[in-house]
């Protein structure tokens, strides 16, 4: 490929870059056209554009995206990069904020996701699968009675929340 770019660029095959593009990259590039340059589109966004177009969203978006970074994979490592690279098109023109859209739902999502997953396992600790003992080989009668005893506990914190709650049985 490098070398087809290497006998193809000095022929001319590829073209200048349009000032459009380069309007996208370097701030002080306008297109040339006086009707292109004056139009609200084509103006950096601000502010107040990411509110109207993405409402709540917007604010809760971020704290997604910290949440990603700092639990990174192969996964977020696709958000971080997809939002990193909306985020840099959308501040360069108005309509782009629109890339956003897809983008901050999931941000949001993985945010408000961990937020219910948080909130659950304070309310009602007996959801908790993942403890110590399920991790370690259990291979003592010491930690074999430890999970006995856990699972009785359990089970009386669920008749008791159920007894409290009688709905949840209809």
């Amino acid at each position: 490929m490098v070398t087809a770019i290497y006998f193809l660029a000095p022929r001319g095959y590829f073209g200048p870059i349009s000032s459009r593009v380069r309007g996208l990259f370097v701030k002080h590039t306008k297109t040339g056209n006086p009707l292109v340059d004056s139009v609200a589109e084509h103006q950096p966004a601000s502010s107040n554009a990411y509110y109207q177009y993405l409402q709540n969203i917007c604010l809760v978006a971020p704290l997604g995206f910290l949440l990603v970074v700092f639990n990174l994979g192969d996964a977020s490592s696709f958000l971080l990069v997809y939002g990193m690279v909306a985020y840099f098109f959308s501040s360069k023109m108005v309509r782009l904020v629109l890339l956003l859209g897809p983008i901050a739902s999931a941000l949001g999502g993985v945010f408000l996701g961990k937020c219910c997953v948080w909130s659950t396992s304070e309310l009602l600790p007996f959801m908790l699968t993942d403890t110590i003992e399920d991790k370690v080989d259990i291979s003592d009668a010491k930690k074999k009675e430890a999970k006995k005893e856990e699972i009785q506990e359990r089970s009386i914190f669920i008749k008791r929340f159920y007894r409290r709650c009688p709905e949840f049985l209809e």
